[in-house]
């Protein structure tokens, strides 16, 4: 099965996750934990290879995606190399779609790169009905809405602005569960209650 937590920056992705993977493994299943911005083809070249060689040089590439002089051609390799992922995804973990034993895990999923691409203004409708055409629709995906004032509260490094613009393209996302709370109320009242349907836990 494929589990998947997305919203805001601060809104208990990374806490859902993990209490989600520990009560799977409770139950004697074998789950997976996967973050899907952190094992990004993107994130891996930017952060672990050009970052490890030049802090800077990964500053200057991360400040092209921003500056409309450099934003297309850096816009082009960015969702070249999110696409690739995207495939990759779906060959390597597509087989815990459905499977009741096995549980895949994702804090973030290829919704929120979408949404950031769109932040970032290099966002296509092509794209955007291509990209979304190969997501694999998780088997439980829940979108966390906080609101963009709590948000920035928690992770003060954003810009209020962020915040705002982000919190209404979540808002749209009518696929998901789309769910107002604490993390610890979603996990018992929401999570937990789907995932002992599926687990035929009475």
């Amino acid at each position: 099965m494929i589990i998947s937590f997305s919203g805001l920056d601060g809104s208990g992705k990374t806490t859902l996750v993990k209490k989600t993977g520990e009560y799977l493994l409770k139950q004697g299943l074998k789950v997976k934990e996967l973050h899907i911005v952190k094992n990004s083809f993107s994130y891996f070249v930017l952060h672990k290879m050009i970052g490890k060689i030049s802090k800077k040089l990964q500053r200057n590439l991360e400040n092209n995606l921003r500056r409309n002089d450099k934003k297309r051609l850096w816009g082009v390799v960015k969702k070249t190399l999110l696409f690739i992922y995207l495939l990759y995804f779906d060959l390597r973990y597509g087989w815990y779609k459905g499977n009741k034993k096995y549980y895949l895990v994702c804090d973030r999923y290829f919704y929120d790169e979408l949404i950031q691409l769109k932040y970032l203004g290099i966002h296509s409708s092509f794209f955007a009905r291509l990209y979304t055409r190969f997501i694999l629709k998780p088997d439980l995906g829940i979108c966390l809405n906080i609101s963009s004032h709590t948000a920035q509260y928690r992770k003060p490094e954003f810009e209020k602005e962020y915040f705002e613009w982000k919190e209404r393209e979540y808002k749209k996302l009518k696929f998901l569960y789309n769910i107002t709370t604490n993390s610890e109320m979603v996990f018992e009242k929401v999570v937990k209650r789907k995932l002992d349907q599926i687990l035929g836990i009475s």
